[in-house]
């Protein structure tokens, strides 16, 4: 019990309660009491942080954020890129949104996640960066169009993966290059065939692959067909006249 007239009282969390006034008057020896009235005593909100089920979130994947901090906590508020977070088929809260759960991680979960906690008096946020990992999807290679023998290969590949993808180049059961690129210095007819790229991701354990038929042009084949369309031409109709005419007239004077 505390005697004071209207002075201050500094309390400890553990003192939060009920509290009531009672006025006695020493001569009456009589008293009376006010209503009681609830008094929370609350800490300033500090040393907040968030914390993840998983270092490695892969798409499909469920994986929960648990935000905490020291101090008497009121309310707590979860946003993604400034915007408010608010639950989804795909988002539970739990733990009066102490946990952010994802039953199924997407791509677009990929973000920045702000937590923000609070009192009547204090509060503080923190952000968590969150990538998520996926593929590799999409394995594009990039089309040289006609090589002719003799010149220079070059093979190029692309995947859209989160961490970027490794790249292996694969003809006929053989491995070429572990490259994104492959390049082949003056190339021949044997090189023709099928050129496959492999991509695959450390994270993810996935793998995905493209392939590229290519055909490698013999180049004197290909000067001896132009020299042949070239030389082997037709007449024409007006030239076919002109023969027919002089025929003819050849056969007239013999008559």
């Amino acid at each position: 019990m505390f005697s004071s007239t209207g002075a201050q009282i500094n309390l400890e969390i553990e003192q939060s309660g009920n509290y009531s006034c009672q006025a006695v008057n020493s001569k009456t020896l009589r008293y009376t009491s006010s209503q009681p009235e609830e008094i929370s005593v609350l800490k300033n909100i500090t040393n907040i942080y968030i914390t993840s089920s998983s270092n490695v979130p892969v798409e499909g994947a469920s994986v929960n954020l648990t935000c905490d901090a020291s101090g008497s906590i009121f309310i707590r508020e979860w946003m993604i890129n400034g915007v408010e977070l608010k639950p989804s088929e795909n988002i539970v809260f739990y733990e009066e949104k102490r946990v952010l759960s994802f039953r199924n991680l997407a791509q677009k979960d990929t973000g920045r996640y702000t937590c923000r906690i609070s009192n009547s008096f204090s509060s503080q946020s923190v952000d968590f960066t969150m990538n998520v990992n996926y593929g590799p999807e999409n394995v594009q290679i990039s089309d040289p169009g006609k090589v002719q023998e003799g010149s220079t290969l070059k093979l190029s590949c692309s995947a859209e993966s989160v961490p970027t993808a490794k790249y292996t180049w694969i003809k006929d059961g053989t491995i070429l290059v572990q490259s994104h690129e492959y390049t082949k210095e003056n190339i021949k007819s044997s090189d023709s065939g099928e050129y496959i790229c492999r991509a695959t991701n450390d994270i993810t354990l996935k793998s995905s692959e493209a392939s590229h038929a290519l055909h490698v042009t013999d180049l004197k084949m290909e000067n001896v067909y132009e020299n042949t369309s070239n030389t082997g031409s037709f007449n024409t109709d007006e030239e076919n006249k002109h023969v027919y005419e002089n025929t003819h007239d050849i056969y007239d004077r013999n008559m």
